[in-house]
């Protein structure tokens, strides 16, 4: 069996302005082509602008900063950042800042992980992030990266019953079953 790992990746987020005229909301977010790179390679990053009249393209600039590297065209709503020279095993970050007819529309933060190749035959696993029940007795899956646990006692009211079902409820909407991922 090979290791698993999990890791939640938060990769964009918007920011939200009232536009010059104080008539649309400008929404502003960006997203890397993928969240991992090699040392030394180039990614795709764009930023997307939009109000509720749907997406803005004319009269948009945007300007990008990144913490290592550097942005072939700095100023393009899609860019490619070329990653050469930047830390290995380190979570680098990108961030756009976006003017709608010159006024500040917003800024968005992206981050892209640096990780050399693993060498032949050893995989550096899976960074999905998932659950599963144990129940008393029950030992955890061996392999995973990280455990994280929570413990309910039997609810004493109907109150706290609720409480506990909608906490539960939120853990299955958010995290795909084990199970489920496998078969996937």
């Amino acid at each position: 069996m090979t290791a698993r790992m999990f890791a939640l990746v938060a990769v964009s987020w918007a920011a939200i302005a009232a536009s010059a005229h104080g008539q649309d909301r400008v929404e502003v977010s960006c997203l890397p082509e993928r969240i991992m790179a090699q040392p030394g390679e180039t990614i795709e990053l764009t930023a997307f602008v939009a109000s509720a009249a749907g997406a803005l393209t004319r009269n948009v600039a945007v300007s990008w900063a990144v913490s290592a590297g550097r942005v072939v065209d700095a100023q393009s709503l899609a860019t490619r950042w070329q990653l050469a020279e930047a830390a290995r095993d380190t979570r680098h970050v990108a961030t756009a800042t976006v003017t709608v007819n010159g006024t500040p529309a917003g800024t968005c933060s992206l981050g892209v992980w640096v990780a050399p190749v693993p060498p032949p035959g050893q995989v550096r696993g899976e960074y999905v992030t998932r659950r599963s029940y144990l129940r008393p007795g029950q030992a955890a899956e061996a392999g995973f990266g990280l455990y994280s646990y929570f413990l309910l006692r039997e609810p004493a009211t109907a109150a706290e019953r609720a409480r506990a079902e909608a906490f539960v409820g939120a853990f299955q909407d958010a995290l795909a079953g084990v199970g489920d991922q496998e078969d996937y």
